[in-house]
């Protein structure tokens, strides 16, 4: 309970701009819960080198499982690759690249990940027109969703 109230009052932090506050907040949980939301107060301060490596973190060694990926998780990917290119981080878009291109090309979104992982000096108005639409995707409505799911998912295992 302690740690849901932690990770629901380090979203409001974030919600604030308090990014620091909400970090510290939850520096100690090593949940998937907490490195979701790690990346994505990194997403929403505009840490965009940091934003990258924790969506990554969420994702752990993902490229190396077998099967499709989830769509929760094209959106990390997706995100990381934007966030690299805004960092300009080439060494880690190239890395994200290696790692993800076999199984993003096997997806609904293969051709959007062209575009935004594309290296980022051949960048253009697709690259842009894609960021925008990534970035506007709601962060506290997927963190919601989320939070909505692993509460209901402990409730199912307690009984």
């Amino acid at each position: 309970m302690n740690a849901e109230r932690r990770l629901l009052e380090a979203r409001a932090l974030a919600g604030l701009k308090q990014y620091e506050a909400a970090i510290d907040l939850i520096a100690d949980d090593e949940s998937g819960q907490a490195a979701r939301l790690r990346a994505e107060i990194a997403w929403d301060s505009g840490d965009w080198k940091i934003a990258g490596a924790k969506a990554e973190e969420v994702l752990g060694d993902r490229y190396n499982v077998s099967g499709p990926l989830l769509p929760e998780e094209r959106a990390l990917i997706m995100r990381a690759a934007v966030a690299y290119s805004l960092g300009s981080d080439e060494a880690a878009l190239d890395q994200l690249r290696a790692h993800y291109a076999t199984k993003m090309n096997a997806s609904p979104d293969a051709k959007a990940f062209t575009i935004v992982s594309e290296n980022i000096d051949r960048q253009g108005v697709a690259f842009r027109d894609l960021a925008k639409q990534i970035a506007q995707i709601d962060s506290l409505q997927a963190f919601m969703a989320d939070f909505k799911k692993q509460d209901a998912a402990a409730k199912t295992a307690s009984n």
